[in-house]
């Protein structure tokens, strides 16, 4: 059966059902008829009919009872659960249990901490060997992402420009007109461009304090500069011939150039010359500045700016991780003051509920008896009008119900209301002070991580609480 506040365990009896199922009335006229019961019958001397009534009464009684021991049984073992000072008790281990986890947290942290540092200085090392081999002694300028799109922007312009000049320049004579004008004009940039673009990335060795890297650089300016007068002279000599590399446009180009290299005729070809070159030298400066001046170091600076970045990401995760189990800690302890809180509020519902049920009971047995009686009155009321004769007098007498003793008793053990407010008090006294010790050695962890923090980070190296957000 259920304990709720609004509910009522104990079913009721309708007397009108059980005297139409127990035929009472047509029982008491046959038996009227029949002179029974007898006059002289004894109080205790009753007929099969009101047995039948008291039996169906006591059957109620016993199951009601059956029921209400249950209950009260019930009762008595929440009450026994609700063990307030085990609760309390539990405060201080758990106090001790989260301290040692936090511990055991900064601990390994460091540990981790200091394996990570170590493989940054490692990086740092490298970065100044390199320095130092280099004979450096500036820091380094690596190009970002951002700068880089720049430079690629600035070739696709020229790209796209040369492209439509060189085809607007050889659609004089292609016989494949205009697109296939463009087509040469798309691979004559492209070779233009990209070429001087790697040859300006590789004329940085010119920087390298190295001679043979130096030397590298130099024969790269010379390279270019050849290619970019050579290949551009060749474009032009190309233009005038006005045929296709299919045909023998490409023949005449070449015998035109070995020629007299310098030897053209028209305008628009010395047009087509300047600016194939400039771009190509625009292109071979971009590719100049497209990382670091000095070969390597940008690598070597963006390793390094990696890993200070990742180990910087580890500190913070670090110092989250800590935050988090202190969070959880002090959530741990801020359960156990609510579940006390529940268990008092449960205490006093089990007690109400305890004494309800008791009256519910009472009250039953109550109706039992008047039920009895009502279903008893009416059984005899109608034998009397239909005797003949005079009715046995124990029909004046009314019918009582023997209650049997139940254990209606609490735990001997269970705490009064003042000793839960006892209990209560000391234990947010105790959470408050967990609590306290918790935030403190969440700061004492922060400062012992604080001699591993990134150097860019050693003024901010501790994720605030909640409560010093908050204030």
């Amino acid at each position: 059966m259920t304990d709720d506040l609004h509910t009522n365990p104990f079913e009721k009896i309708d007397t009108n059902q059980v005297a139409e199922d127990l035929h009472i009335v047509e029982d008491s006229q046959r038996n009227a008829r029949r002179g029974r019961p007898a006059l002289d019958s004894a109080e205790d001397d009753l007929d099969p009919t009101e047995r039948k009534v008291i039996g169906l009464i006591e059957s109620a009684q016993a199951q009601a009872q059956q029921t209400c021991e249950s209950e009260l049984k019930a009762y008595r073992g929440r009450l026994v659960a609700l063990d307030f000072r085990e609760q309390l008790s539990s405060i201080d281990i758990e106090t001790a249990k989260q301290r040692a986890e936090f511990d055991q947290h900064v601990d390994k942290a460091i540990v981790e901490l200091s394996r990570e540092q170590q493989g940054l200085r490692r990086k740092k090392e490298d970065m100044q060997q390199f320095k130092e081999q280099n004979d450096l002694h500036r820091e380094p300028q690596p190009r970002s992402w951002d700068d880089k799109i720049f430079n690629i922007g600035i070739i696709a312009v020229l790209f796209l420009i040369e492209t439509f000049g060189n085809a607007s320049f050889l659609a004089k004579g292609n016989e494949f007109g205009l697109l296939g004008a463009y087509t040469e004009a798309v691979v004559i940039s492209f070779v233009n461009l990209g070429i001087a673009f790697l040859l300006g990335i590789l004329v940085t060795n010119f920087n390298h304090v190295h001679r043979v890297r130096k030397s590298v650089g130099i024969l790269t300016a010379v390279v270019f500069l050849s290619f970019a007068l050579f290949f551009n002279l060749m474009v032009a000599h190309y233009r005038e011939t006005t045929g296709t590399v299919l045909d023998e446009g490409g023949k005449l180009a070449i015998a035109a150039f070995g020629a007299n290299p310098l030897g053209l005729e028209d305008f628009q070809s010395w047009i087509l010359f300047f600016m194939g070159f400039l771009f190509a030298i625009i292109s071979f400066i971009d590719g100049i500045l497209w990382d670091d001046r000095y070969p390597g170091y940008a690598k070597c600076a963006r390793v390094f700016a990696e890993a200070d970045e990742a180990y910087n990401e580890f500190y913070q995760s670090c110092l989250k991780g800590l935050k988090e189990t202190s969070d959880e800690a002090v959530q741990a302890l801020e359960n156990i003051k609510q579940n006390i809180l529940l268990a008092g509020r449960q205490h006093d519902s089990i007690v109400d509920d305890h004494r309800r049920l008791i009256r519910s009971f009472d009250d039953h047995l109550d109706h039992l008896e008047h039920a009895g009686n009502h279903l008893l009155k009416l059984y005899r009321d109608t034998n009397r009008a239909m005797r003949d004769g005079d009715a046995p007098q124990r029909f004046k007498k009314p019918w009582h119900i023997v209650k049997t003793p139940i254990d209606t008793s609490l735990p001997k053990a269970m705490l009064t209301r003042e000793e839960i407010l006892k209990i209560t008090s000391a234990a947010e006294i105790k959470i408050d002070k967990g609590v306290a010790e918790l935030h403190n050695q969440y700061d004492m962890g922060s400062e012992e991580l604080r001699p591993l923090a990134p150097h860019r980070r050693q003024a901010d190296s501790r994720i605030p609480r909640d409560d010093q957000e908050e204030s």
